[in-house]
């Protein structure tokens, strides 16, 4: 590609392609109006498929890689390691002038491979030092790792609140026909129960209805008797107070059969008290 953008144009409307070498003229549209070419697009698909290994420099050393102590959790070159990897007994001393100072990494020295030392003495045996983009390859690999626990874990989990879920709607289901049921039962009792009551309410009002029917005949029939009573007793001669008063003790002779014809007429008490017993 460097060669064909370098290379002198013959044309200025018209460019070498890199895959046939043939001169190709420039579309009007410019170069987003170049047909497809499938060969272009398989190697744009290839080149975004593939991951690329990018290899960390050291900010002040270009060309030098970094390294990384796992004993010390420092990032350093090779020719920042006088300044910044000394042989001190306990570690190393952070960078000012290196790449990522101080960049604490999720990493041990039982994970780490054959160290790398570095430094020169005794101390070196003590420090495991390694290529910091292998370092970064281990940090990657335990963190995808820890990922892939953690997916677990959170398969698991939706699986159990799932099962939960569907054993919630079931119970849902149980309980909403278990309470249909219960109601359907009770408003078959409370129906059952008021036509109980409807039918005892109507024989009670028609047997009631029926004994005043009868007290009604009953009155009705008395009535009528007194009716005759009082029609047979219209024939009979009347005497009235003044003349009973008036009549001499010679004179009862001829009174008698008017005082006992009018001792049989019934008195108005004695028939009350007759009719009433009849009616009770």
């Amino acid at each position: 590609m460097t060669d064909v953008s370098t290379a002198p144009m013959t044309d200025a409307t018209s460019l070498r392609c890199p895959i046939c070498r043939e001169d190709i003229p420039v579309p009007t549209g410019g170069a987003s109006s170049f047909p497809p070419a499938f060969i272009v697009n398989q190697l744009l698909d290839l080149l975004a498929t593939q991951r690329r290994d990018v290899v960390p420099k050291c900010r002040i050393h270009p060309n030098q890689e970094l390294l990384f102590c796992e004993t010390c959790d420092v990032v350093f070159c090779t020719e920042c390691r006088g300044r910044s990897h000394a042989a001190h007994p306990s570690g190393c001393e952070a960078l000012s002038d290196c790449d990522t100072a101080n960049v604490p990494l999720c990493l041990s020295n039982e994970h780490s491979g054959v160290g790398t030392p570095t430094t020169s003495g005794t101390s070196a045996l003590n420090h495991n030092v390694i290529s910091f983009n292998v370092a970064i390859k281990r940090c990657t690999e335990i963190m995808l790792y820890k990922m892939h626990l953690c997916i677990q874990e959170l398969d698991r989990a939706q699986s159990a609140v799932s099962a939960e879920l569907d054993r919630l709607s079931i119970n849902k289901s149980l309980c909403v026909e278990s309470i249909n049921s219960k109601f359907s039962e009770i408003i078959a009792l409370v129906e059952r129960r008021q036509a109980e009551l409807l039918d005892t309410v109507s024989r009670l009002a028609n047997d009631k209805h029926r004994a005043l029917v009868d007290q009604l005949a009953l009155i009705e029939s008395e009535r009528e008797a007194i009716r005759r009573e009082c029609n047979s007793l219209k024939g009979i001669p009347c005497v009235s107070h003044a003349q009973c008063s008036g009549a001499s003790v010679r004179d009862w002779p001829q009174a008698l059969p008017v005082v006992d014809l009018f001792a049989e007429i019934p008195t108005f008490s004695s028939l009350e008290a007759k009719y009433s017993r009849k009616a009770y």
